[in-house]
């Protein structure tokens, strides 16, 4: 059975140095990004750094749905970098109402819990 550690990179504050130092420990690349265009610019940013070190990659698109266009880009940039899209997971509310109750995705509504299984299925697959 293989050991998982999971380090977690700060979101959103071009911190592109930190992550990919995280990459490089875990020798494996978890990128959730949300359909934005400053998570896209530090999506590209990460790539840059660590395309050269082999690393693989799987992504998860968070809120997907709020902006169809950037997450079109980014699933176009995931494809023409070889990145494998895990799965997408659209806004909803009651994800943030849960997370403040302590609660998780899958409480609040079960199909969260295929959503999670897939991404942690083809985790496993990549890595």
């Amino acid at each position: 059975m293989k050991e998982i550690v999971v380090l977690s990179g700060k979101g959103g504050t071009g911190k592109t140095s930190l992550t990919a130092a995280l990459a490089l420990v875990a020798g494996k690349e978890l990128v959730v990004a949300e359909p934005t265009v400053s998570s896209l610019h530090d999506l590209r940013r990460l790539y840059d750094v660590i395309r050269g070190f082999g690393i693989p990659i799987g992504a998860v698109i968070n809120k997907s749905d709020l902006n169809p266009q950037v997450a079109d880009e980014l699933k176009s940039f995931f494809r023409d970098h070889a990145i494998d899209l895990l799965t997408t997971i659209p806004y909803d509310e009651q994800i943030s109402g849960a997370l403040s109750e302590g609660k998780t995705m899958a409480e609040i509504n079960p199909h969260y819990f295929a959503s999670i299984g897939k991404i942690w299925w083809n985790l496993c697959k990549i890595l």
